[in-house]
C-alpha cells in the first residue's frame, strides 16, 4: 500500500465518520486548535488539517481547504497533502481561490522531472519501502 492509498483511506474513514452536522462544530473546534497549536510540527499539521477540512466538507462550500492553505502556506505542504486536495477538488468539483492556489502549485511542480518521479512513487511506492525521519 502506497502513501497515496492510506492517505485516501483515512481521509474516506474521515469523512465517514465525522462528516455530519452534529460534528460541525466540533470540527471547526479541532481546526483552530490544531492550527494554533505550535509544538505540532508543519507536516503533521498538514495532514491533520487536510483531514478534518475533508470530514468538514459538506458545511464548508466550494473551499473548503482554504483553512488549511492560509495557516499552513502551499509551500510548506507535502506534496501528498497537496494531491489528495487535487483529488478532493476533480472529485467533488471543488473550484475555491485555495484549491486553485494548489493546482496551480501542482502545476507548477510536475515542470520538474525530478518532482514528477516524486508524484510517482507516492502512488506506486509501498509503504514498507519508506525511511522513517
Amino acid at each position: 500500500m502506497s502513501e497515496m492509498h492510506l492517505l485516501c483511506i483515512f481521509r474516506h474513514i474521515m469523512a465517514q465518520g465525522f462528516g455530519y452536522e452534529f460534528f460541525e462544530d466540533a470540527l471547526g473546534d479541532a481546526l483552530l486548535e490544531i492550527a494554533a497549536d505550535d509544538l505540532v510540527d508543519v507536516s503533521s499539521k498538514s495532514y491533520s488539517l487536510f483531514m478534518l477540512c475533508a470530514a468538514a466538507m459538506p458545511f464548508k462550500g466550494t473551499d473548503p481547504f482554504s483553512y488549511l492553505v492560509e495557516d499552513v502556506g502551499i509551500d510548506n505542504m507535502p506534496y501528498s497533502v497537496k494531491l489528495g486536495i487535487q483529488h478532493e477538488a476533480q472529485l467533488y468539483s471543488l473550484s475555491g481561490k485555495s484549491v486553485k492556489r494548489v493546482m496551480k502549485s501542482i502545476n507548477k511542480a510536475v515542470k520538474s522531472r525530478e518532482v514528477r518521479a516524486e508524484f510517482g512513487l507516492l502512488y506506486d511506492r509501498p509503504l514498507n519501502q519508506l525511511s522513517v525521519r
